[in-house]
Formats: C-alpha cells, sequence, structure tokens
C-alpha cells in the first residue's frame, strides 16, 4: 500500500506522543536545567498602572469615548439586564444592539 506524506505525517506524530511520556529529553534524576542568559534583557514588564496617555489622536479618541459612555442613562442601559433578571424595568431601551428584539449579546 502506498503511503502518502500526511500518512507520515501521523505516523510521526503518534511515534512522538509515545515518546514525550517515556520521558525522552528530560534532564537525569528529575532536576530542572537552567541556562544562563546570553542575551541582555532589554524590555521589562509593567504594571497597567504605569501607562499613561499624552496629548494625541488616541487620547482624543480614549475622552470621547468616555464622554458617550458618561452621557448614556444608566437606567436605560440596565433595562435588558433587569428584565432578564425578571426585575422590573420602567425605563425606555436604548435601540441598536441594545434593543430588546436584538439577540447579539456581549
Amino acid at each position: 500500500m502506498r503511503r502518502t506524506w500526511m500518512s507520515w505525517v501521523w505516523v510521526f506524530l503518534l511515534l512522538c506522543s509515545w515518546i514525550v511520556p517515556l520521558g525522552v529529553g528530560a534532564s537525569p534524576q528529575g532536576r530542572k536545567i537552567t541556562v544562563p542568559n546570553k542575551v541582555p534583557l532589554k524590555v521589562m514588564p509593567f504594571e497597567a498602572t504605569e501607562v499613561r496617555l499624552l496629548e494625541g489622536p488616541f487620547r482624543e479618541a480614549m475622552e470621547r469615548t468616555q464622554r458617550y459612555i458618561l452621557s448614556l442613562d444608566v437606567d436605560r442601559l440596565l433595562h435588558n439586564f433587569r428584565v432578564n433578571a425578571g426585575l422590573p424595568s420602567s425605563a425606555q431601551p436604548y435601540g441598536g444592539w441594545e434593543a430588546p428584539d436584538v439577540e447579539l449579546r456581549g
């Protein structure tokens, strides 16, 4: 029977799945192998609170979005959540994505 290259790939993967659990490539006596840094680090991790947007288009977009979100009426925005939770809501729901008959939810 003639094998295609894809069947050889499956044979290889099958063999690898047997070899890895046997410990091939593991360090002797289960010790961790440490490798010295050959290249010094140039980047360090930082907290998100350390990031500040300077004046420019990204900050303007952030502020515009913030103004829009803060302009929304909370009761209207929460209308669908309250109705879905079985709570009363007398607020007029928003339209578009927030309309009660739209099933697009995040």
